[in-house]
């Protein structure tokens, strides 16, 4: 899952003129949004795979009992990506009410000056963790020494979701305000989930990429979150969404996990 602040990069942008936003306060307000998501996902019992700029990569699965089921592990996804985007609402509340203080109304007012949250989620069961960095000898051995890296093409296709969401949000959401509601899937995990005809998925566009003589393609999907946000959902929720056995033992047994915080894998 990749997550990503819009509007914000700019913003430091316009720091001296007009100068109506301190650089502090900028940093700040992405701090507050970052600090917001990982406390999310370490609820869900995701883990912080990085954190670059305004933005962060989250991984679900593992070793866990509640990770023994790769529907359950989607389920979470899709939880950790509603609280997300709910978390757009909080972070703009504060920021109208910051611009309302210095007296620029006309700006609170104006969604150009707020901010939008970008979630891209894509399922893989096939991802190689593996340790990326100088290379050192090591009793004999030459290994790398750095950081522990999660490598599939769907971790990078998750991020390459998230460049769709300007042309999904104006071509195909409705209504106002149109930020804090958009959840941009990947093919795999729209194969994973296996949403019922009612639930309002979206194709939007294919994913081309060639190599070696061959082409591969992806489809991107979209789904509107509007109806689904500042709601009470658990994974039993979401399985009556899906084509799946909703009394699954493994979906009680990581939605106690989860309830009682037995278990929290930091990133």
């Amino acid at each position: 899952k990749d997550v990503d602040l819009r509007n914000f990069t700019r913003r430091a942008l316009f720091v001296d003129e007009p100068g109506i936003e301190t650089i502090q306060e900028i940093a700040e307000l992405k701090q507050k949004a970052i600090s917001t998501w990982i406390k999310l996902a370490r609820y869900y019992q995701a883990h912080i795979h990085s954190i670059t700029g305004d933005g962060l990569m989250i991984l679900i699965g593992g070793t866990q009992p509640e990770d023994a089921d790769d529907w359950t592990v989607g389920a979470r996804a899709f939880l950790i990506a509603l609280r997300i985007l709910e978390s757009t609402d909080i972070l703009n509340e504060e920021l109208r009410q910051n611009l309302i203080d210095k007296g620029q109304e006309t700006f609170a007012n104006s969604s150009n000056n707020l901010l939008d949250i970008k979630v891209g989620v894509e399922f893989s069961n096939n991802t190689l963790m593996n340790p990326q960095g100088v290379i050192v000898n090591s009793n004999g051995m030459k290994k790398a020494v750095g950081e522990v890296k999660a490598t599939s093409f769907e971790i990078d296709f998750s991020a390459k979701l998230l460049s769709y969401y300007n042309d999904i949000k104006e071509e195909k959401i409705e209504g106002s305000p149109k930020y804090g509601r958009l959840l941009i899937l990947g093919e795999k995990y729209i194969e994973l989930m296996d949403f019922k005809e009612e639930v309002p998925i979206c194709f939007y566009t294919n994913y081309e990429k060639q190599m070696f003589g061959q082409k591969q393609t992806r489809k991107v999907y979209y789904l509107d979150c509007k109806s689904y946000k500042d709601e009470i959902i658990t994974i039993e929720d979401i399985a009556a969404l899906c084509n799946v056995y909703d009394a699954s033992e493994m979906a009680k047994t990581a939605s106690i996990h989860i309830a009682r915080q037995e278990k929290v894998q930091h990133g």
